[in-house]
């Protein structure tokens, strides 16, 4: 009995960990977007479709592989042909001859693991039309890019036929939802076209997608009223619905070494480490400046144990405290923490003047350091390798920020914040309601993100 006691203790805290490491890598779908980038919910024949969310995949060791080792699918039992693949994304083309149903069976399998989800298979959905009224007839015909000595460009062209010139689209480059530039077009001739760039910044690899927007609210007037006079009467009810709002979406492949210029997993391989190794580093100075933050909140913390008619603090409920938080070991470690009168004397008196400086000196400088590093991060490309994980890790700073404002305290000590603290004007933005509890959420979706 005593034997199977000991090695009861020794193996659970081992399955408890392996049961914890499994659950975070587990894979996960978040979202499914159709060909134009909507959550429409229904996937079309003979275009492609993007699912997002986490862990879906992971490159292969052997840089030389080719295609997407271990990684299938299918759509209502039907293979799908897998275009691109990373730890956050995968694009799958719908074979044109499939069948068209609701509430089709998406499984996704990955080297044992298995993820499935339901999608409607069909039209792709529109703008509601009048009856007998066909699609507006404005498409991108050509979306390419080209590397020169100059930098990167993107060409985009397209036709608008039965508009007239001086009638504007909007076209939006980006990469994997993170807009990197935008700008509106003039039309003439029924036809439009626009390059971005050049660009002098290396490019993620990825799938760069320009999506086209053009709704009658943009256009002029007068372009509006030229347009409508050219129509007949009876064309007007029908155009206006048609032509009411368009959206259209194309894709193009930068960076890909497979068939076709078809996304590798060996050609996102080295993006995909760098991102790791900053984001880690990130999440690891974030956590650091929360210890720091806890351990100095909870000297400040005392004020909330005192006691107004004896102008001191329940010390035995504060050494208490402090233990049953975690803030001290034991005791003898809480006396020696109600014994440091850095920021809060030890009957219970908020120091503003030195908590701030300590904030200053020490959180803020924290957070700035860190920003610079992101920056640095960010100028490496024109365009974020994945816009959540840089939201993540920014995101963390300012709730950082907004913990060591500390409102609450100085509410609770009814002093006025110091605008040192209120707006240190860092170039990261406080979260409200920020808690560690909150910042720790942030970091494991951060991790869990990049895998580490």
């Amino acid at each position: 009995m005593h034997h199977f006691n000991f090695v009861s203790r020794l193996l659970v805290p081992l399955l408890l960990a392996s049961s914890v490491a499994l659950a975070e890598e587990a894979p996960t779908i978040d979202t499914i977007y159709d060909d134009l980038g909507r959550e429409s919910g229904v996937v079309t024949p003979g275009r492609t479709f993007e699912v997002r969310g986490t862990n879906l995949y992971e490159a292969p060791a052997d840089p030389k592989a080719k295609g997407f080792p271990g990684l299938s699918a299918t759509l209502g039992g039907r293979p799908l042909a897998p275009l691109a693949a990373s730890s956050t994304s995968l694009r799958f083309q719908v074979a044109l001859q499939h069948p068209e149903r609701k509430r089709q069976s998406l499984v996704i399998r990955f080297r044992g693991r298995r993820l499935t989800s339901r999608v409607d298979v069909g039209p792709s959905p529109q703008i509601p039309d009048v009856p007998d009224s066909k699609p507006a007839p404005v498409e991108i015909t050509r979306f390419t890019s080209k590397s020169t000595g100059a930098g990167a460009r993107f060409r985009v062209e397209g036709e608008a036929l039965g508009l007239v010139d001086r009638m504007k689209v909007s076209l939006s480059l980006s990469l994997n939802g993170a807009e990197i530039r935008q700008r509106l077009v003039k039309i003439e001739g029924e036809r439009f076209q626009t390059t971005f760039g050049p660009f002098s910044k290396r490019l993620p690899v990825g799938a760069y997608s320009v999506d086209l927007s053009f709704t009658l609210n943009m256009q002029s007037r007068s372009a509006v009223r030229t347009w409508l006079k050219a129509l007949g009467k009876q064309e007007r009810a029908a155009a206006l619905v048609r032509y009411k709002q368009v959206r259209r979406r194309a894709f193009v492949n930068v960076g890909g070494t497979g068939p076709g210029g078809q996304i590798l997993p060996v050609d996102t391989a080295p993006q995909e480490a760098r991102l790791r190794e900053r984001a880690l580093a990130s999440a690891k100075a974030s956590e650091a400046l929360l210890v720091g933050l806890e351990a100095k909140l909870a000297l400040a913390q005392r004020i909330y144990f005192r006691d107004p008619k004896a102008a001191s603090i329940d010390e035995a409920r504060y050494l208490q405290w402090l233990v049953d938080k975690g803030h001290a070991q034991d005791r003898a470690s809480a006396e020696r923490l109600l014994a440091d009168t850095s920021v809060a004397s030890r009957r219970g008196k908020l120091d503003e003047v030195a908590w701030a400086r300590w904030v200053q000196e020490e959180i803020h400088v924290g957070i700035s350091k860190e920003l610079v590093e992101l920056k640095a991060f960010a100028a490496e490309t024109l365009c974020p390798i994945d816009a959540r994980t840089s939201a993540l890790m920014e995101r963390a700073l300012g709730q950082l920020l907004e913990i060591a404002r500390s409102r609450p305290l100085f509410k609770r000590a009814k002093l006025a914040l110091p605008s040192a603290l209120n707006s240190p004007g860092l170039g990261v933005s406080h979260v409200p309601g920020a808690t560690p509890k909150a910042v720790r959420a942030t970091l494991r979706e951060l991790r869990r993100r990049v895998g580490g």
